[in-house]
């Protein structure tokens, strides 16, 4: 599987809690991410603080 373009940026700004569930999934709808990496994104911890 190849990664999107955006998929490791989005990852990481998920994981500093600067996006929110709606923003991934909206990017998603957009065709940004594919709904595999949606999944993977989200089941992701974010940074706890």
């Amino acid at each position: 599987m190849q990664q999107s373009l955006v998929y490791p940026f989005v990852l990481n700004m998920w994981m500093m809690k600067r996006i929110n569930e709606l923003f991934i999934r909206g990017q998603a709808k957009l065709g940004r991410l594919k709904e595999d990496e949606v999944d993977l994104i989200l089941a992701t911890p974010q940074n706890i603080r």
